[in-house]
């Protein structure tokens, strides 16, 4: 191998240690000081050690020593560039500026007209479309107020019609409740005359009848015991005249029956059906048993209570005799009978919810 390439790989091989050429020896010395001392524990209370250690210290700084001085030798014509560097980049900079800096305001100078220019246009435009906003608000808004006053003038005229319809109505009602009150207090007016009359025609009805059984009970009470047989034919004898008479009194009912029959259409309720065929089956009765006057009679009474006439003075004689004189009074239950039946073909129908 040649010096020449001694010299070439000796470099190489130092520059594997630092890449500082300069610094070479030292870190050469490095290794060779890691090895002598890097494990190295030197027992300084003795004086061999610590003179030892002494030695080791002081080697140890001669290098350090060497490389700050080397450092310094090495870096200061670094430091020179440096500075030469830093000066003529600032100078050149200045220069530069000098000639860059009218351009540079000229051009912000124009820059800032022309965004003036166009902000004025902004503001221009923006103003414009404001102002078609303001115009169509304000359009929109008088519109707005026509409506709601032909709305209001609307309402208005619809709230007087209402009024006066309303008005109107109640005139109406008030008179139709007025003509309603007058109605009714005449109807008040006739059905108590009516029942006046009534219970005035009741009464003398009474008192006749009640007369008359007082008479009859007397004259039977004198002739009882000495016309006993005699009193039989003429019992048999009545209750022929009494059949005649049912007779007549049943072609009269006929007549009435077909008034009857005309009003019984107009029942509409459940009892009242059933008032109507009692009625229709007493008259039948009538006719075909007259001989049980007895039976007839029974009949005729609960007929007469069943249609709300309880109280009335012949219901109330017919129940007495049926009681107290079933035997003896047998012409006095005839015509008892006929006259009820009498009563409650000339009784007018009560209306609903009228009391007896």
């Amino acid at each position: 191998m040649t010096n020449e390439t001694a010299e070439t790989v000796a470099p190489a091989a130092q520059t594997q240690l630092t890449v500082v050429p300069e610094y070479s020896t030292t870190a050469a010395a490095l290794a060779e000081l890691g090895e002598k001392y890097g494990k190295t524990v030197f027992d300084v209370a003795t004086t061999k050690g610590m003179t030892a250690a002494r030695e080791a210290r002081a080697e140890i700084k001669a290098y350090r020593v060497s490389l700050e001085k080397m450092r310094v030798e090495i870096k200061a014509p670094a430091l020179e560039r440096c500075r030469l560097i830093d000066a003529e980049a600032k100078r050149i900079t200045g220069e530069l500026l000098a000639l860059e800096t009218p351009i540079d305001e000229a051009i912000k100078t124009q820059e800032a007209v022309k965004e003036k220019e166009r902000a004025a246009k902004a503001e221009a435009e923006r103003e414009r479309l404001a102002q078609i906003e303001r115009d169509r608000l304000a359009a929109e808004r008088a519109e707005a107020e026509r409506v709601q006053k032909e709305q209001e003038a609307a309402l208005a005229a619809e709230r007087e019609k209402l009024a006066a319809e309303r008005a109107e109505f109640e005139r109406q009602q008030a008179q139709a409740a007025d003509a309603e009150k007058a109605r009714r207090e005449e109807a008040d007016k006739a059905l108590a005359a009516q029942r006046a009359a009534e219970e005035e025609r009741a009464a003398a009805e009474r008192k006749a009848y009640d007369e008359q059984v007082a008479g009859e009970r007397k004259l039977a009470a004198e002739k009882l015991a000495a016309e006993r047989a005699a009193l039989e034919a003429e019992l048999t004898e009545k209750r022929r005249a009494a059949q005649v008479e049912l007779e007549q009194k049943a072609a009269e009912q006929a007549a009435e029956q077909a008034r009857l029959e005309k009003e019984r259409a107009e029942l509409d309720t459940k009892a009242q059906a059933e008032a109507k065929r009692r009625y229709d089956a007493m008259l039948e009765k009538l006719r075909v048993e007259s001989t049980d006057l007895l039976a007839a009679a029974t009949e005729a009474h609960q007929y007469l209570i069943d249609l709300g006439h309880g109280q009335h003075h012949i219901t109330l004689a017919l129940g007495y005799a049926i009681e107290h004189n079933a035997t003896q009074q047998q012409l006095p239950l005839a015509e008892a009978k006929a006259e009820a039946v009498k009563a409650v073909v000339k009784t007018p129908r009560r209306k609903k919810g009228a009391k007896a």
